[in-house]
């Protein structure tokens, strides 16, 4: 058998190519139509999957089982993105305790989201991760205004983080003591 069926002006890339191609070879069988089901793909090939269907975010760390209901809901998700049933079933994802207020206006629409009662969630995802689910989940020209409340102890701590499309507008902090 021929280790290489390249010619021998192949350029390095073509011959890695080759070498890591040769490593699946005849040992694994793949399905073409498997590769595009997510609960039969490999998971190896999952990342590739959600490539492929655009998925937004995607973290390896996931357990196999989220992966894979993560690429079974692109399309869906896909949709409805844009809508206010997306941002509400985002903040549904992160399992926030929301109020979401709309305001359409002439110069342009906004939605005021408050979290409510989210020490675990603060915890679990960051508030720039709970910004960027938002993001995007909302139409571009959806201007947000965020405001996240949590109490640790005695205290009680207010965020407000307004965002108009990707940028951040206005960021204030106040630390209330609780009565």
């Amino acid at each position: 058998m021929v280790d290489r069926l390249l010619p021998p002006n192949a350029s390095g890339l073509e011959r890695d190519l080759e070498q890591s191609m040769a490593l699946y070879g005849d040992e694994r069988e793949v399905l073409i139509d498997r590769l595009w089901q997510p609960k039969k793909c490999p998971v190896d090939l999952l990342p590739w999957l959600a490539w492929a269907l655009g998925v937004r975010r995607w973290d390896p760390a996931w357990p196999e089982m989220t992966r894979r209901e993560v690429v079974a809901g692109a399309i869906a998700q896909h949709r409805v993105r844009g809508t206010l049933g997306a941002v509400k079933a985002a903040l549904d994802d992160i399992g926030a305790v929301y109020d979401l207020t709309e305001r359409p206006s002439d110069v342009a629409h906004t939605i005021e989201v408050s979290i409510f009662n989210s020490n675990v969630l603060l915890g679990e995802t960051s508030t720039a991760d709970i910004k960027g689910y938002i993001e995007d989940a909302k139409r571009f020209s959806t201007h947000v205004t965020l405001n996240i409340s949590t109490s640790l102890g005695d205290t009680e701590i207010w965020t407000g983080v307004a965002a108009a499309g990707t940028q951040i507008a206005d960021i204030a902090l106040a630390i209330n003591e609780a009565a």
